[in-house]
């Protein structure tokens, strides 16, 4: 679901703990799944269409619940209040809609018993599927602990239900149970929030124990996960991640410029000019280095840089007398030795400029890095 990746290295450690937890658990538990399944099958060919909706349906849905989650928390967030009181109230509102919907609270693993054996109308399926996102964000955006895994199987159970029951209403003699749109929807559901298919199928066949409806759960979970991730962008976890300023998909898949420092590629300036030195003497020298940027020091401190663009206008407007510090740019930005190129590229195309300095103690110049030095260094590693 966050890896996004079969790597060796990780999913052999999943697999072992998976193994020993399921071990664990059964020896205490007891060998029997979370719920019991009817043996559902698929009626016929054409129901796959209607499995394909199912699968739309159940993104979209997801898609509101996700929203709806950090919509609750962003406003929990921003009332000026002590945590405490933030929870009371969010706990108040859920007891609220418990009062008169009292499946909302829990895990709701008996309610999708419920939907797989009972008759359940399908309004009242429909509102409890939009109850339980409702409950849940309230508990979690108001500071209390828990996960999207099973709200996501609850509210997939009752979306898949009360659908199951119309289109059976409509084609009843080509669809099957309305339970078994249930059942593939609570996969579906999940399986959009975050971005987990291959996860979402393997758990409904390990809490149901039921592998008689393999096609349509697999058509529904796919159409699910892959409109789930247009509609939103980053799992529900991955969100979780990019709001507290964490790119994970660039801590996972870091570019070799992370890995390596300013140090390596820093190279001593062929030309350094002083604050009060004359344009006229600084662009003779900057041409014969052919530098697009000289640094700018007063005495061994740097202060700014000047552009070739810079020096030739002085110049063409008769101000060759004049000293740098009439063109002089002061610096937004500049690097330590043990800066990673990563932060240089980026200090580089933020600031716009052709040249940045490399600093040391009481901002004396060691030397600078160019484009044209980020672009051996990439060239060079990259060939590496």
């Amino acid at each position: 679901m966050i890896l996004g990746e079969f790597a060796p290295r990780s999913f052999a450690a999943i697999v072992v703990a998976s193994v020993i937890s399921a071990v664990i658990g059964r020896a205490f538990l007891g060998n029997h799944p979370s719920f019991n399944a009817a043996a559902f099958q698929l009626a016929s060919p054409w129901e796959l269409m209607l499995y394909g909706v199912l699968g739309v349906l159940a993104a979209i849905w997801a898609t509101g619940f996700v929203k709806l989650l950090y919509a609750v928390e962003d406003r929990f967030e921003a009332l000026a209040l002590p945590a405490w009181s933030k929870g009371a109230i969010g706990f108040a509102a859920v007891g609220a809609i418990g009062i008169w919907f009292p499946q909302v609270f829990g895990v709701g693993y008996t309610s999708i018993q419920q939907v797989l054996y009972e008759h359940v109308a399908a309004p009242h399926a429909f509102l409890l599927a939009a109850l339980k996102p409702l409950a849940t964000s309230l508990t979690l955006g108001s500071g209390g602990s828990g996960g999207v895994f099973a709200p996501s199987l609850f509210t997939g159970a009752f979306l898949g239900d009360a659908y199951g029951r119309i289109v059976h209403g409509l084609f009843p003699l080509w669809t099957g149970p309305p339970a078994a749109y249930g059942l593939v929807a609570m996969a579906a559901l999940f399986a959009a929030a975050a971005e987990a298919p291959i996860t979402a199928i393997m758990i409904v066949f390990e809490m149901s124990s039921d592998y008689t409806i393999i096609l349509p759960l697999m058509v529904t979970v796919v159409i699910a996960s892959l409109l789930g991730r247009r509609l939103l962008g980053a799992t529900v976890y991955e969100q979780k991640l990019l709001r507290r300023g964490v790119d994970w998909r660039k801590a996972r898949n870091p570019g070799f410029f992370t890995r390596l420092t300013v140090a390596a590629y820093t190279r001593k300036a062929p030309v350094v000019a002083q604050i009060d030195e004359p344009i006229a003497g600084a662009i003779d020298d900057e041409r014969d280095e052919n530098e697009l940027a000289i640094p700018v020091c007063d005495g061994d401190r740097f202060v700014g840089v000047v552009t070739a663009l810079d020096l030739a206008r002085a110049v063409a407007e008769r101000r060759g007398a004049e000293p740098l510090r009439s063109i002089l740019h002061l610096h937004p930005g500049s690097l330590a030795p043990t800066d990673t190129l990563d932060r240089a590229a980026a200090l580089m195309a933020e600031s716009d400029t052709p040249l940045l300095p490399v600093l040391g103690e009481g901002e004396t110049l060691i030397g600078i890095l160019t484009r044209r030095d980020l672009l051996l260094a990439y060239r060079s590693a990259g060939s590496g």
